[in-house]
């Protein structure tokens, strides 16, 4: 199984609902149906695609996800309205290094958004970048999912199906960062 197509799979997932941290900020729902995800990390790694089945309850269920996830991990977060972007500005410590980002979000959420995230790491270790670019833009395919997806499927890249759901409610019992996958 390929550890970076997960690892980037579930960091779009989770970034999409990291702007949840401000409770009182009203987050637009994606329209159910599929999804066609596409993450870009950096210039020298090619895009990776991934497909994504959604209901309205599996889109909130990540916002809540995320939201536990955003409250461990970056506990300083701004978030506002700029024109017809949603930014968020965070300062998060990841094992122990402080990392500052901003994120900018553009689209009607119901045929496609675009997430691009700019992010300094302090202190970055030798061999590990200091700064990173991540480019999210994510299209809506249509009503039905294809190939036998379920809301909370994700379809990786070499054809590595997981369901986001499942794996939200394993988080929930091992006691993983305050998520709650109520429905």
């Amino acid at each position: 199984m390929n550890r970076t197509a997960i690892i980037v799979g579930l960091l779009g997932a989770a970034s999409f609902a990291q702007g949840a941290l401000a409770e009182e900020f009203e987050w637009p729902a994606r329209k159910p149906g599929q999804w066609s995800m596409e993450m870009k990390a950096s210039a020298d790694m090619p895009a990776m695609t991934v497909q994504m089945c959604l209901d309205a309850a599996t889109d909130k269920g990540m916002m809540q996800a995320g939201l536990g996830i955003a409250k461990s991990l970056c506990p300083d977060q701004k978030i506002a309205r700029e024109g017809d972007k949603i930014v968020i500005d965070s300062t998060c410590e990841v094992a122990g290094m402080k990392m500052a980002g901003r994120t900018e979000i553009t689209g009607d959420f119901q045929s496609e958004y675009t997430m691009v995230t700019k992010s300094d790491l302090a202190d970055a270790p030798e061999g590990m970048a200091s700064k990173s670019d991540i480019e999210h833009k994510a299209r809506w395919v249509g009503a039905t999912c294809s190939d036998g997806m379920v809301p909370g499927d994700m379809l990786m890249p070499g054809g590595i199906k997981m369901n986001v759901k499942k794996m939200m409610g394993m988080m929930d019992a091992l006691g993983g960062a305050g998520v709650e996958t109520k429905e």
